[in-house]
């Protein structure tokens, strides 16, 4: 599945035709137009809503207390925003700050769950005394160097512990986590 959050529908056309789709803009557009109107228009509009909230306060706040605050520009200042309110430079950064006061939502709370993963497993590597090692994060993932005797159960005692840990955030949303056991890391 594919989350759109954050993105308009040239970034969303550029990534469906980077996953090998043929796409044209105008479809993307439509596409788009019924994910954020119809299909998670509840969703969108919370994003959006927070995003403003963000903009008026500067700040905005995760679902764990967690808070992002933002440098709002000064519209009065005329050496800035020689326009005032309607200077493109103004407008240009009050949506950016709505576009991450609404993406902090989201990414906040994935930082720690993810975090609280790699506390769980790192805890679970000691207690068990699995050869294998927390070595890198990215975003959602969790690179671990183990040990091919260790491999298997370890792997799938990652994935539960992952699921453990994004519950214990997101309650009402089934989890699930991808992953793979390989001599390399890959994407």
């Amino acid at each position: 599945m594919l989350i759109i959050y954050g993105m308009g529908p040239n970034t969303l056309c550029e990534d469906i035709r980077g996953m090998g789709f043929p796409i044209t803009l105008a479809e993307t557009k439509q596409l788009y137009k019924k994910y954020t109107q119809e299909l998670f228009q509840t969703g969108v509009n919370y994003l959006r809503e927070v995003g403003r909230q963000a903009a008026i306060n500067g700040y905005s706040v995760s679902s764990t207390g967690r808070r992002r605050y933002f440098i709002l520009p000064d519209y009065r200042d005329e050496n800035h925003y020689p326009r005032g309110k309607k200077d493109p430079k103004f407008c240009g950064r009050m949506a950016s700050i709505e576009r991450e006061g609404g993406n902090h939502i989201i990414q906040s709370v994935n930082a720690d769950m993810t975090k609280y993963a790699m506390f769980l497993i790192r805890r679970y590597i000691k207690k068990y005394g699995v050869r294998s090692k927390v070595i890198n994060q990215v975003y959602d993932e969790i690179v671990t160097t183990t040990h091919k005797d260790d491999s298997a159960e370890f792997h799938k005692k990652k994935k539960e512990i992952m699921i453990y840990a994004a519950e214990a955030f997101l309650k009402k949303v089934p989890m699930e986590v991808e992953g793979e056991a390989l001599p390399y890391w890959t994407k």
